[in-house]
């Protein structure tokens, strides 16, 4: 049994505050996500943007690409990978040396998942 899926979600969230000078936080995330399954294994593709601005201060962006698979070896274990690359527009990742230099920065993991 095969089966395609798909699944997008928009979320804005804004907020003014008042404590002494007028600011506006704003903060916006878009996420769409493709999927592919046979019978035991499996296959996505996840996109993520997250903007968040900050009155008067500069704004904060963020994307995200994530690929996924797994495969069922028994109706209660999954084995599944996941690899990601994530950038951002302003220097907001660590470099080898912990100083802020990077744009962008790749994570992987793997999982052994037992249902009960």
């Amino acid at each position: 049994q095969q089966m395609w899926e798909a699944a997008i979600q928009y979320t804005i969230n804004t907020q003014e505050e008042v404590v002494g000078a007028v600011t506006e936080d704003e903060r916006t995330s878009l996420t769409a996500y493709f999927g592919y399954k046979m019978e035991n294994w499996g296959a996505g593709a996840r996109y993520e943007m997250y903007t968040e601005s900050f009155a008067p201060a500069a704004d904060a962006d963020t994307d995200t690409i994530t690929l996924t698979g797994y495969y069922d070896v028994d109706q209660n274990a999954r084995i599944k990978l996941e690899l990601g690359m994530m950038s951002g527009e302003d220097n907001a990742f660590f470099d080898d040396e912990g100083l802020a230099n990077e744009d962008g920065t790749m994570f992987y993991g793997v999982a052994a998942m037992y249902r009960f």
